[in-house]
């Protein structure tokens, strides 16, 4: 195993793609901590923990942790993937998409252009979506007025750019990187979470390991 993964090193085209991803996933778990601003960061993150077993507890798994911090990130790549999901079932009901997909690169590139279009509007509804249930952790500067409006902009135009931009993070892996874009950023969203959960848990041990042995 061991020369297996020193052997991938050792090809000089290989390496590059690794340490591409793996700077590509650097730039994104970087991402994960760049918080919304205009957030009361502490209350939103109180009121998420209090609701850690439901939906939103999953959804913070697949973001690595970015819903927990309401980041630009928060939205993940799940816009992209809805996307992705509504232009292969609009390809089977509309001739013009259909003729595209048999088109060989040109019509995939103009399907991909189509695909990202379309991630932009939801991410845009989705953003709103959120704003409307999250806006009480707006800071109260940004709740009154003509401020409410900017705060309501400010929070839709930056988790709408967090998903496009995670977008082309994952579109980069792809082209340039190993494996597919989309699949290495939920993996590594979900991957580093369990990690730091874990790591949680094992100091938590330890400490009281610890106070059984020394006492309080």
């Amino acid at each position: 195993m061991f020369e297996t993964i020193k052997n991938m090193f050792v090809v000089k085209e290989i390496r590059k793609k690794i340490l591409y991803t793996i700077f590509i996933i650097l730039l994104f778990r970087i991402g994960t901590y760049i918080t919304v601003p205009g957030i009361n960061k502490l209350a939103f993150v109180e009121a998420v923990k209090a609701q850690a077993g439901g939906i939103l507890g999953t959804i913070n798994i697949i973001s690595g942790g970015a819903f927990n911090r309401l980041s630009i990130f928060a939205m993940t790549i799940s816009p992209y993937i809805t996307a992705s999901i509504v232009l292969n079932l609009l390809q089977t009901v509309v001739p013009s998409l259909e003729k595209l997909a048999k088109e060989g690169e040109t019509g995939r590139q103009k399907l991909a252009k189509y695909t990202k279009l379309l991630t932009i509007a939801f991410a845009v509804v989705e953003a709103i979506g959120l704003y409307l249930n999250y806006k009480i952790y707006l800071l109260p500067a940004m709740s009154y007025g003509i401020y409410q409006v900017f705060g309501m902009i400010l929070f839709v135009v930056c988790l709408t750019a967090g998903t496009a931009l995670l977008m082309w993070l994952s579109d980069k892996i792809t082209e340039n990187g190993i494996g597919n874009g989309t699949s290495m950023i939920i993996f590594v969203g979900i991957v580093s979470l369990v990690e730091i959960s874990s790591i949680n848990k094992v100091s938590h041990s330890t400490l009281l390991l610890a106070k059984c042995a020394f006492g309080p």
